[in-house]
């Protein structure tokens, strides 16, 4: 009925086991936030470097906030502050993965800029 695409991350752990976390899509209370921060990535440029100068306070907040919100989805059961400081060690993980899973296919890869 109702198709949910979801994306998955794998993250070496300090002891050097892989884990894969799935990342769900965010509710449309997220989408002004996403599409906020596709346009500053976007505006950057495809340099990891000029997407890192690119993300002011606000942007990183906003970036925070959807990768937390994502995995809140997921991981409903993980506390706050534990899935927060996750959310902060990994960020950069993350991010690839929650703009592929709320972006319609049709529109390719709309933060990497040609």
């Amino acid at each position: 009925m109702f198709e949910l695409k979801k994306e998955k991350v794998e993250i070496v752990q300090s002891n050097g086991n892989k884990e894969v976390y799935e990342i769900s899509p965010l509710t449309g209370e997220y989408l002004q936030d996403l599409y906020s921060v596709i346009d500053i990535m976007q505006s950057a440029g495809s340099d990891d470097s000029s997407v890192v100068k690119a993300l002011s306070t606000e942007a990183s907040t906003k970036l925070h906030r959807l990768v937390f919100a994502s995995l809140r989805q997921s991981y409903p059961k993980i506390e706050d502050t534990t899935l927060n400081m996750f959310v902060s060690q990994n960020l950069f993980k993350f991010i690839e993965a929650v703009m592929k899973v709320n972006m319609p296919q049709e529109w390719g890869e709309p933060w990497i800029s040609d």
